[in-house]
């Protein structure tokens, strides 16, 4: 695994801002090319929800993150789609909101070690959203099936994370897990962040309905 160790915090919320940019990925096989959205079908929310169905804010234009987890000593690591996730506060310490899925490995880890890196996905990463927000990590090794999709797993904070990540935050659990129906609700401190080393396009849910993976 690659080690990552350059920091810049600026440069990580500037990218949030940025306007998305085409950029291509690494080709993948034909058998392991993801399923997008078939011609004429409406998109959908990454809930599964059809838009047509979903209140106003599922139609927002928003970063796509996902979250990187390990349970105790560092057994089943696993990479996820989070769909909620927010800033939610800048003094006295950066906080960060998440609704986690009830049930999911990445939920049960962080439950059970109080941790996790939220990293912000690249365009490039569009084809691994089936994968990391489709398919749960009790049942497929993710970060092999990551590495069988050409794509480069590093190492930050102590946690598997994309190589060419478009920026990354170290959260620790602040709050209680609040119950809210099928996910649950944490408060995080960002006790620590890094930015890309190379060339970043962070990745928009607009980017994921152009392309047909949303």
């Amino acid at each position: 695994m690659i080690s990552i160790t350059h920091t810049n915090a600026s440069s990580v919320w500037r990218q949030l801002s940025a306007p998305p940019q085409p950029r291509r990925g690494p080709p993948a096989s034909p058998q392991q090319q993801p399923q997008r959205r078939a011609a004429g079908a409406p998109p959908r929310a990454l809930s599964g929800v059809p838009d047509a169905d979903a209140p106003p804010f599922t139609k927002l234009n928003t970063p796509v993150y996902s979250l990187s987890s390990s349970g105790p000593g560092g057994g089943s690591p696993t990479l996820n789609i989070v769909t909620y996730a927010s800033p939610i506060a800048i003094k006295p310490a950066r906080k960060y909101a998440l609704g986690l899925y009830v049930g999911t490995l990445s939920w049960q880890n962080v439950r059970d070690t109080g941790r996790c890196v939220l990293q912000i996905l690249q365009q490039s990463h569009s084809p691994l959203v089936p994968l990391l927000g489709k398919r749960s990590g009790r049942d497929v090794d993710k970060l092999r099936e990551i590495e069988a999709m050409g794509f480069n797993v590093a190492s930050a904070f102590g946690l598997p994370v994309l190589a060419d990540h478009a920026g990354l935050m170290e959260l620790r659990v602040a709050s209680d897990f609040i119950p809210c129906g099928d996910h649950e609700t944490v408060i995080c401190d960002v006790v620590g962040w890094q930015d890309a080393k190379g060339p970043a396009a962070p990745l928009y849910t607009a980017y994921l309905r152009q392309t047909g993976f949303l």
